[in-house]
């Protein structure tokens, strides 16, 4: 997702893949939490994350979480049933461009998913 001017909201499927790979690298690894923050944290105190990793997928994941609720809990105050989407027409210059970064990041994150799927078999 590049943000651009015909998209009106991003998806929960967009930033699945952090989920993805916290689940997939978790099994492979014997971590048994069920939380993506949690495992993402355990994988990094197993030593099978590198600190740098860590803390970009933890800051991306709990980012994008945040503003998903934010934008649910304004739906709510609007009266709208709330989605799992975030409106991009209510992100500031700057949030735009943190997603951005982001969608880099879980770019490479999807890439390396088939890889760490293939090994847990």
């Amino acid at each position: 997702n590049d943000l651009s001017s015909k998209d009106k909201s991003i998806d929960q499927k967009q930033y699945l893949p952090i989920v993805k790979y916290s689940r997939v690298s978790a099994l492979k690894h014997g971590i048994e939490n069920t939380n993506t923050t949690e495992r993402i944290k355990a994988l990094y105190h197993a030593g099978k994350i590198s600190e740098n990793f860590y803390k970009d997928i933890d800051l991306a994941y709990n980012y994008v979480m945040k503003l998903r609720l934010k934008n649910q809990s304004r739906l709510i105050q609007d009266g709208k049933t709330p989605l799992n989407t975030i409106e991009i027409s209510e992100l500031s210059l700057i949030e735009k461009s943190f997603l951005k970064s982001i969608f880099g990041l879980i770019n490479n994150i999807s890439a390396g998913i088939t890889s760490e799927i293939k090994s847990v078999d």
